[in-house]
């Protein structure tokens, strides 16, 4: 028990000698950080260094009349999915879908966007 005498109360102490933990070990609070820059680093990096681009030129390549009204929602397997604050402006940006996506695959072939599919935030109508 001598390990966990800087816990203030006995049962902690005993909770935690029963149950292996050591407060010593290396999966402390101290390294999440770390180990979360890791995981960002090495799997999620890759991903946003591909969709940053896009993100970028979006705002450009949107036609003027859906410039705030379409937003990206998700990008996943070559989908990406775009929300339109109304089903008027959904039905516009179907309508440019085309131009948009060779816009896409011309400035930011990294994101590797093969389709668009548009939709509606829920609760909106016209």
């Amino acid at each position: 028990m001598d390990r966990f005498k800087h816990l203030n109360k006995p049962s902690q102490a005993g909770l935690l000698q029963r149950t292996g933990c050591n407060p010593s070990d290396t999966h402390s609070p101290e390294r999440l950080g770390e180990s979360v820059r890791q995981l960002f680093e090495s799997s999620l990096a890759a991903h946003y260094k591909k969709t940053e681009g896009l993100l970028e030129i979006w705002p450009r390549i949107l036609p003027k009349e859906l410039e705030g009204h379409c937003s990206i929602e998700q990008i996943k397997d070559g989908l990406l999915q775009v929300r339109a604050d109304l089903p008027c402006y959904a039905y516009q940006f179907r309508l440019h879908s085309d131009e948009i996506l060779n816009l896409i695959k011309e400035f930011c072939p990294s994101a590797k966007i093969r389709q668009i599919k548009v939709g509606v935030r829920a609760g909106q109508s016209s």
